[in-house]
């Protein structure tokens, strides 16, 4: 009886082992016990080509044990689409739809993002769609399952260009004027923006950084792209001069290549002309203080097991991530990454500020006993 006994209680031990270490290895879902909501973006599907004009209906879904209060849609950074519970305390999942109709083509980012009755935002789901500028629409690609999230591309999958290379590029950091700068008519405006080449072409000759939409502020239509290989960075500077009314204006530029497509990641800048006043006009405004968050679900992990390291940046020129001293890599502000690692592991963050480089570290930690 003893033996049956130990026996039970050995094999009980080794299927809970197996357990713990099979769901360590899949992110976490909504509904976990996580202090935050879930979201996904079920439709359109990341990758998803579309052309002007035609109609998407931007599907999401959101949940939360402490109830889902909130879900905001954004189309390349614009609000587009809320969605409210109809009770004070929330509720535990919460859909939103939101019909839209790109006028422009090329790529353009959806985002979504829950909040619960506590207060707390979810990660940003995003997604990312090709839109053509005519012919015959092309099919949307299937959404994602039910209850997947979605995974945060920086790109839609670019098209091979007739040499055989492919064009892309990433958005890194504002060099200068952050967004919602304070401007005096007629004030000149020195905006760089940090471009990565994500592709495999060199950026060359016939590389144009070009406006798109908006307001243009007496900028030129474009500017040459300075000569930049694959994986390298390019700062990319355009003058601007701050219009004579108040208001906010918004300004759209995307690279163009060397056929007059345009490709890769269209980013903005938007500033604000005030009311005139009695005092003068501070141009620009005094720099925010870097904001620099970067932390990890769990610091101890057992073979086999994974974990999301996260990492919250604002006010900043770039930021780096690095593992174990290998290459760095250029990454957006405000991101996170699923790791697995093999044995102790060490994260590096550096940050570039207008005051020198800041470095915040994270050490995952895998212990062979459970």
């Amino acid at each position: 009886m003893r033996y049956h006994a130990r026996m039970q209680m050995w094999i009980g031990l080794v299927l809970a082992v197996g357990l713990l270490a099979s769901a360590s290895c899949t992110p976490p879902q909504s509904g976990s016990g996580g202090a935050r909501p879930w979201v996904n973006i079920t439709a359109p599907a990341s990758g998803s080509r579309l052309t002007v004009g035609q109609e998407v209906s931007i599907q999401v879904q959101a949940t939360d044990t402490q109830g889902v209060a909130r879900i905001e849609i954004k189309v390349d950074g614009n609000l587009v689409g809320t969605a409210q519970s109809a009770v004070a305390q929330g509720e535990p999942a919460l859909v939103a739809a939101q019909p839209w109709t790109f006028t422009q083509p090329g790529t353009h980012i959806i985002m979504a993002q829950a909040t619960n009755a506590a207060g707390q935002a979810s990660d940003p789901a995003v997604v990312n769609v090709q839109v053509t500028g005519g012919g015959e629409p092309t099919a949307v690609l299937p959404t994602t399952p039910p209850g997947q999230p979605t995974a945060v591309l920086p790109t839609v999958p670019p098209a091979p260009t007739a040499a055989g290379c492919v064009d892309d590029s990433a958005f890194l950091a504002d060099v200068t004027v952050p967004d919602d700068s304070v401007w005096s008519p007629g004030a000149r405006i020195d905006k760089i923006w940090r471009m990565k080449n994500t592709g495999t072409c060199t950026w060359g000759a016939g590389y144009r950084w070009a406006f798109v939409r908006g307001a243009q502020m007496n900028a030129p239509e474009s500017v040459a792209v300075p000569y930049t290989e694959p994986g390298q960075t390019a700062d990319l500077q355009v003058v601007f001069t701050a219009p004579q009314q108040p208001g906010t204006y918004t300004s759209y530029w995307q690279l163009r290549d060397p056929n007059g497509d345009l490709m890769g990641h269209r980013t903005m800048m938007r500033i604000i002309v005030p009311q005139p006043g009695p005092g003068p006009t501070q141009v620009p405004p005094p720099t925010p203080v870097p904001v620099i968050n970067f932390w990890a679900d769990d610091t101890t992990l057992h073979p086999g097991q994974c974990t999301w390291i996260h990492w919250d940046v604002e006010y900043v020129i770039a930021v780096y991530l690095q593992e174990n001293g290998g290459p760095e890599h250029g990454v957006a502000g405000h991101d996170k990454r699923w790791v697995c690692p093999a044995t102790d592991t060490t994260y590096h963050l550096r940050i570039v500020t207008p005051a020198g480089d800041q470095h915040r570290y994270i050490t995952l930690w895998v212990s062979p006993y459970y």
